[in-house]
């Protein structure tokens, strides 16, 4: 076991890179995306303009969305619920 501890970097290296690339990518693509949110809010911020969201501050705005990329908001209780798919019942056999 101690003889072929070296060989057990070169392994866990790889791995290592591959969850720090997956990383990277997450890191990058929520930037992005924080970015097209910002592009979005922009224009009614210069221009003064309500948008969506009209009366809520931009910060606020602006955190929601931050906070919208990480954390899964719960549906409120009076949005609609989505349709349930209809429950199928299987055909009872006969008895003899």
């Amino acid at each position: 076991y101690l003889a072929n501890f070296a060989n057990y970097s070169a392994v866990y290296a790889s791995l290592a890179t591959v969850v720090a690339f997956l990383f990277f990518v997450f890191v990058t693509a929520n930037v992005f995306l924080l970015g097209a949110q910002v592009a979005v809010e922009w224009p009614a911020v210069r221009d003064g303009a309500g948008g969506e969201g009209s009366g809520v501050p931009f910060g606020e705005r602006l955190r929601r969305a931050v906070t919208s990329l990480f954390v899964r908001r719960e549906p409120d209780a009076s949005e609609p619920a989505p349709d349930a798919p209809a429950e199928r019942t299987l055909p009872l056999r006969r008895q003899s």
